[in-house]
């Protein structure tokens, strides 16, 4: 069944570094950047966004100052839960491994290392990258990961002695990344449905094909399962091995399947900081094979309310709070505040990337990235808008503001939101992203 995206209204860049008293005037200009809006591209496999569809409020025929749109006092009708992840604790420091020759591959793998394929993915901006995938069942199934910072518009996976398929995106599970695309094949060589986990300091092998001769090859790294998210992440301990590549196999040194290296996503959280992977922390993320197989039986109805990645800055401080745990936790609350929001006010930065916007007065924020767009309402119902890119932002010294865009470095608009407050005791019990959510070997 192949994936549907919701219909979106994305908004457009406005100008840069100007301020706009007036609404009416700064919704002309949002209006005229855009034009009649017209059915986007079918061809855009995560977003599935109309480029130029803001549907902007009617125009307040007075001009002044923007205002709240009067509203009873909202209370929060969320509880923060208890989590059922472990507490990190003090851990020694993880082992390193010197640099060893290529290990042969195990006897194992022989029989199944076709089922290794490569993975391209093509971005709205026309740019490729390559990664890795698995077939997991002969029909077409191919599991490999995927990084919604980037605007994804198709996909074709290259079988060793086959060809090159253009493949579907079927599922995408926004709590890791591990993501099943499907092509249009028979009879192809699939990896063994037998998995591993792996144990503190594991020594594994991280499999791969060279992007240019296709040649396959094994190098030696270090594993550890996840303090917050064992059921789903383990990590490649930082060594003094090269870079693996995105989407690489892992497997023991007995042959058995563990699990897909994800890459080391970067995307600027607040005050120019990267975020890496849906792990963070200095260790390269992976995804057990047993959480992406998941897929194949289907994708819970709630995932497309589960942001892809979080960053959390608190008042001058900067806790990464990423992972499977906390996107799974805000989800429900987020939806909450997208629902209730105010009047649209003009901000200096529109149409640039928020760091530029946050810097003045910090503040706390919270940023987010969605595979699909989420719906942005007022507090009557009424559609504002839709976007990937959301970021909240409260203790500002004046309005609390939701801003949003179609990704991290071009937003669009500005509404005005209240209680942010109330989402910070939730946040505060979220796991953080830090050296100590792996376990070293002891």
């Amino acid at each position: 069944m192949t994936r549907r995206a919701k219909k979106n209204h994305t908004f457009l860049p406005g100008p840069v570094g100007i301020r706009i008293s007036s609404i009416v005037i700064l919704l002309t200009v949002l209006i005229s950047a855009c034009g009649p809006s017209t059915s986007g591209p079918t061809n855009n496999a995560l977003a599935g966004t109309n480029p130029c569809g803001y549907q902007a409020p009617e125009p307040t025929p007075t001009p002044g100052p923007p205002t709240r749109t009067p509203t009873p006092t909202p209370t929060s009708t969320f509880a923060p839960p208890t989590l059922a992840s472990p507490t990190p604790t003090s851990t020694p420091e993880p082992p390193t491994q010197r640099d060893e020759p290529a290990p042969p591959l195990p006897r194992t793998v022989e029989a199944w290392q076709d089922a290794i394929v490569s993975v391209t993915l093509t971005r709205d901006d026309g740019h490729l990258l390559n990664q890795q995938g698995l077939v997991v069942e002969a029909s077409g199934s191919v599991l490999t990961t995927l990084d919604p910072v980037y605007n994804i518009v198709a996909f074709t996976v290259e079988v060793p002695g086959r060809g090159i398929f253009p493949a579907e995106l079927q599922h995408l599970d926004p709590r890791t990344g591990a993501a099943l695309l499907k092509i249009d094949a028979v009879d192809l060589v699939t990896a063994p449905s037998e998995t591993s986990a792996v144990t503190p300091g594991q020594r594994v092998l991280v499999l791969s094909r060279d992007e240019m001769d296709g040649s396959f090859g094994a190098k030696r790294a270090l594993a550890s399962p996840s303090l917050n998210a064992p059921d789903h992440l383990f990590a490649l301990l930082r060594t003094t091995n090269p870079y693996h590549d995105r989407s690489s196999v892992v497997i023991t040194e007995d042959g058995t399947p563990v699990g897909l290296a994800g890459g080391r996503r970067a995307w600027p959280g607040f005050g120019d900081t990267f975020i890496g992977g849906p792990m963070g922390g200095p260790h390269q993320p992976a995804i057990l094979l047993s959480s992406a197989r998941q897929l194949l039986d289907g994708t819970p109805s709630d995932f497309d309310l589960i942001p892809s990645a979080v960053a959390y800055g608190g008042l001058g401080r900067w806790a990464p709070i990423d992972g499977p745990v906390t996107r799974k936790m805000v989800a429900e609350p987020l939806q909450e505040v997208f629902n209730r929001l105010g009047d649209p006010v003009a901000v200096e930065g529109i149409g640039r990337r928020a760091y530029w916007v946050f810097r003045s007065n910090p503040g706390t924020t919270l940023e987010l990235i969605y595979d699909q767009p989420q719906e942005l309402r007022s507090v009557d119902g009424e559609l504002l808008g839709s976007a990937r890119y959301i970021a909240l932002w409260w203790y500002r010294g004046g309005y609390d503001l939701l801003l949003c865009g179609t990704e991290p470095d071009r937003l669009g608009a500005a509404f005005v939101v209240t209680d942010l407050v109330s989402l910070e005791p939730l946040l505060d019990q979220a796991p953080g992203s830090t050296r100590s959510i792996v376990r070293a070997a002891p």
